[in-house]
């Protein structure tokens, strides 16, 4: 028993050399818990700079929506630079202007709202200046607008009968305007506008034309207007009011994809859930290629609503 504890005092009794290493190492210790502490400090407010990223996603997105323009279209790629943007093809007084003009003009919710709340402090447009001056109104916009620019002159608070005639006459001819406006304008082939016609549609800023064209690329082209309700987005308040200014041309036919596909993969589609692209490709290959497209209407998963919405974009080779 003695032996044990000289044992044990032996193995608990440390020289002083040691113990001066004992503490040098909990120095260390300590010393790096604290160094981590307060890197892990600073790190918290430091925030990624994610520039040039967006601009990368940004490119990349303008480039596919080019791509699949030109496919639907069967023309040649246009650059960005070389697009025609749409012009005004009425007059209009900017002061007191209709929400539904100013969309016609390109402007979205938002910058007609800060336009609106301009005019409810007491702001007017006297001059086309003025307008230019709004900063939601970019250069290249003010350029395109500014010759439809029609601002009357007011000379006295006091109208006499000549200008009451001309202003009402004026209106005429806005009026008789944008009616003809309108009739060049829609209705809007929904495969083949851009983004920025799309945002001419009353209720589409900017947002919502590059969902309805994005999932247009994601389809493979719209098959019917009915299909907008499925957009990100979109409220059936807004669908309502386009639903009468767009269009699918009679005859359209949009990208198909091929069942006797060799993966799953090849099958993306928004109508086709993953694990019923994996029954589709399985059966082929456990039965053979697929004759008709109506092969698979019978397979697990296929519901006689998926299958009415995704046969018009498949097909068989």
């Amino acid at each position: 028993m003695s032996g044990f504890k000289n044992y044990l005092r032996d193995f608990l009794t440390y020289t002083r050399t040691e113990k001066r290493g004992i503490i040098l190492l909990l120095a260390l210790i300590l010393t790096g818990l604290i160094a981590l502490f307060v890197l892990d400090f600073l790190h918290v407010g430091r925030q990624q700079d994610f520039t040039k990223f967006n601009a990368e996603v940004d490119s990349f997105y303008a480039q596919l929506a080019r791509d699949t323009a030109a496919t639907f279209n069967n023309q040649p790629l246009v650059a960005n630079k070389n697009e025609t943007l749409l012009t005004p093809a009425f007059l209009f007084n900017p002061n007191n202007l209709p929400d539904s003009l100013w969309m016609k003009l390109g402007l979205s919710e938002k910058q007609i709202a800060v336009i609106k709340n301009y005019e409810q402090k007491g702001g007017r447009f006297r001059t086309k200046e003025d307008v230019k001056k709004m900063y939601v109104i970019s250069d290249e916009m003010f350029l395109r607008i500014e010759p439809y620019i029609n601002i009357p002159e007011v000379k006295s608070k006091n109208f006499d009968t000549a200008t009451t005639k001309k202003s009402i006459a004026q209106l005429d001819t806005v009026k008789k305007q944008t009616k003809f406006y309108n009739s060049l304008l829609f209705p809007i082939d929904i495969n083949t506008a851009s983004t920025i016609e799309l945002e001419m549609l009353p209720g589409i800023g900017s947002s919502r034309a590059k969902s309805i064209f994005n999932y247009k690329i994601m389809l493979g082209g719209y098959t019917s207007i009915e299909q907008l309700k499925e957009v990100y987005g979109m409220v059936d308040s807004v669908y309502d009011v386009i639903k009468e200014k767009v269009t699918v041309k009679s005859g359209f036919k949009p990208v198909q994809i091929n069942i006797n596909a060799e993966k799953r993969e090849q099958l993306k589609h928004p109508y086709i859930p993953y694990k019923l692209a994996e029954i589709i490709v399985n059966n082929r290959k456990t039965n053979g290629n697929y004759a008709t497209i109506d092969d698979i209407k019978t397979l697990p998963l296929m519901k006689a609503e998926i299958f009415s919405k995704i046969k018009p974009y498949l097909k068989v080779e």
